[in-house]
């Protein structure tokens, strides 16, 4: 049934009519737009439709009783995003949005309390997903209800009960005799594919800093690598110059800490050397064009299962190297700058891992 302040009724011919805040004429007048519909439900559909297309476009900007759903309210905080965070993450935020958000509170904005929020946070942790990805869910809403409590529309205290607490995903990380066997077998390889995958395993690079690495990027003489520009296949939203439903996106890395100038491996320097390309190639193809972090991923895994070694994600190889750094007596400011950490706490609470040698010697040492 409709509620107070919705616009929504239903008319004498039967069908539902919902009407929406369009805009203003020359002389500052409201001009309202309409839609219909057989029922209550579909017709309550078409009008948040309608205001998100007009928000996504910046055709203008609802008054405030036309936000009324979560839906009209994302696209606002949408709108504000855009021009502040990079393409991958704005592309990110959406697909958390659209996939785990939109249609879930039917309700009015006014009418959802944290009773619903945190029933919203209990059904996520039933679903089989990832604590990293309810985390992410979690923190996209909360910031999209503190949008609503700056705009007066909800109460802050309701926006800040959106939380998830739980351990942190459990991260195979590859080390100890997987990555000796890892690193023999690229060795042995001998190309430039190998070569690359050798260079994420003893620096712990991401996949797609790796996958952004041109030639001109690699100093031989300060015997140095520079980390400043990462590839991502995001969601096409709308930019004209690309074709497809997404498209490679070639970006400067994570945070201002992600660039970095790291030491070549001395025992991949002459290969590094051997492959030497013109400056504008790319190093893990050689040319002119970049592989992209799927590919990488995928012949990672043909490279694994033909030597009959478990499946590792590349990015357990960046979690192996913190790890071994720090079982080996590295510091860990060291370990952090080499990362791309903005502080050494990140790196100690999410990408080093104790191993059972690492907690024997600590006991051992007591006695």
């Amino acid at each position: 049934m409709p509620r107070k302040g919705e616009n929504i009724r239903k008319r004498k011919d039967g069908r539902w009519e919902a009407r929406y805040f369009k805009g203003r004429d020359e002389h500052g007048r409201i001009r309202y737009g309409y839609v219909y519909a057989k029922t209550y439900r579909q017709v309550r559909e078409k009008k948040t439709h309608m205001i998100q297309q007009m928000v996504k476009k910046d055709v203008c900007i609802p008054i405030e009783s036309e936000i009324n759903t979560i839906e009209c309210l994302s696209q606002i905080w949408m709108r504000d995003k855009k021009e502040r965070v990079k393409p991958s993450t704005y592309a990110n935020y959406e697909s958390i949005i659209m996939k785990h958000i939109e249609g879930v509170f039917e309700k009015n904005l006014k009418q959802i309390t944290k009773k619903d929020i945190y029933s919203f946070v209990e059904s996520l942790a039933k679903k089989e997903l990832q604590a990293s990805t309810i985390r992410s869910i979690t923190d996209v809403l909360r910031y999209i209800l503190r949008k609503g409590s700056q705009m007066g529309i909800i109460e802050n205290e309701i926006a800040e009960c959106c939380i998830y607490r739980s351990g942190r995903n459990t991260v195979r990380v590859c080390s100890g005799d997987d990555r000796e066997k890892i690193e023999q077998i690229l060795f042995s390889i001998d190309n430039l594919f190998a070569t690359g995958i050798l260079l994420m395993l003893s620096t712990g690079i991401r996949v797609g800093e790796l996958c952004g690495i041109r030639w001109e990027d690699i100093n031989f003489e300060e015997k140095t690598f520079r980390i400043i520009r990462t590839i991502q296949r995001i969601k096409n939203d709308g930019n004209e110059r690309e074709k497809g439903k997404t498209y490679i996106h070639i970006g400067i890395p994570k945070t201002e800490t992600s660039l970095r100038a790291i030491p070549i491996p001395t025992k991949l320097y002459s290969l590094l050397q051997k492959y030497k390309s013109l400056p504008s190639h790319y190093l893990l193809t050689g040319s002119s064009s970049c592989m992209e972090p799927r590919n990488v991923q995928k012949r990672f895994e043909t490279i694994l299962r033909r030597n009959q070694i478990t499946h590792y994600n590349l990015h357990s190889l960046r979690h192996g190297f913190a790890s071994t750094a720090i079982e080996k007596g590295i510091d860990c400011k060291t370990v952090s700058s080499i990362l791309g950490h903005s502080s050494t706490k990140i790196t100690l609470d999410l990408y080093v891992h104790s191993s059972r040698k690492m907690m024997q010697d600590c006991v051992d040492a007591i006695l």
